[in-house]
């Protein structure tokens, strides 16, 4: 057994390259330029960034308002809020008189659409959003 060039890790003869380094065995080990760094700003002070972005990082983040009436990236506006809970109240509907009508026999489907399935989805529909302040 042979030292690895690179590591000096043990190899089996028959290796092509070391199993923990991955240096291919019989090549020396070539030498990496130093690259130079970018400059880095010091914790607290000074910038590395274009004035620009500097500008615009120094005002902060727009104000955000909640809303429930307007559409964000992540909800609907109000006419989708709207189908979305019709679209969850007829099942509901839908279960309960077919329970009704049954006799009683269908009534899981009210129950669990009503306690589990309809709260949840109103929940997510209805949820704030957050707008830019205008």
């Amino acid at each position: 057994m042979e030292p690895c060039t690179s590591c000096g890790a043990a190899l089996a003869a028959e290796a092509q390259w070391c199993g923990q380094c991955y240096a291919v065995v019989g090549v020396p080990p070539t030498q990496v330029a130093a690259v130079a760094a970018p400059p880095i700003a010091p914790f607290g002070g000074g910038s590395i960034m274009s004035p620009a972005r500097t500008a615009a990082a120094a005002a902060g983040p727009a104000p955000m308002v909640k809303t429930r009436w307007k559409k964000t990236a992540t909800t609907f506006g109000p006419l989708g809020r709207i189908a979305c809970t019709v679209a969850l109240v007829v099942p509901f509907i839908v279960f309960v008189l077919l329970g009704v009508f049954t006799g009683g026999l269908v009534l899981a489907a009210p129950v669990i659409w009503g306690f589990v399935i309809m709260p949840w989805g109103l929940r997510d529909t209805w949820r704030a959003g957050s707008v830019p302040a205008s």
